[in-house]
């Protein structure tokens, strides 16, 4: 029988009445497996589910969408493996949200934008990266990471740790 949206408009999609598209399952069915490999490629021992951790990043950065602009999921600033695009952004300014236009990384593929990403932490944002790793460290701890790196914050959003553990929530 016909069933709109599998009775869930709200989460599914269903434009032409024959079943629901569910935006959220394909997103977990293809960024999942990334983050998985990405975060185990960082040669530690660090359960798995650390990788949701990054996949509430992405969440925070990009929603849902499977395709990023330059693969970069994670929207790093800065050169990628095949350099840099323009991206209409907004920073938080002395307290002020402002849109402006930034350089940001383009990556060759979305397995290389987690690459990338993964060594943007190691790299200026240890605590983070070690929240990942240590199986002792919370989502707390990686989200205060982020927020004190050697060269800044990942993200100028003042509420950004606290949005991203609400965020895991629903991951």
């Amino acid at each position: 029988p016909y069933v709109y949206a599998f009775n869930n408009p709200i989460a599914l999609i269903d434009e032409n009445g024959e079943f629901g598209d569910d935006p959220r399952g394909k997103f977990y069915k293809t960024m999942g497996p990334a983050a998985i490999k990405a975060v185990n490629a960082m040669d530690v021992k660090a359960n798995k589910y650390k990788a949701l951790y990054t996949l509430a990043q992405y969440r925070m950065e990009n929603g849902f969408n499977l395709k990023c602009p330059g693969n970069n999921p994670f929207n790093i600033k800065g050169k990628g493996d095949i350099g840099q695009i323009p991206i209409t952004t907004h920073e938080y300014i002395k307290g002020k949200k402002i849109k402006m236009v930034d350089k940001f990384a383009a990556f060759s593929s979305l397995q290389a934008g987690f690459e990338g990403y993964l060594k943007l932490l190691e790299t200026n944002f240890p605590d983070a990266s070690s929240a990942l790793t240590d199986n002792s460290k919370t989502i707390s701890d990686f989200a205060d990471g982020l927020m004190n790196g050697k060269l800044g914050v990942f993200a100028t959003d003042p509420n950004y740790p606290s949005k991203m553990k609400d965020m895991l929530k629903g991951v």
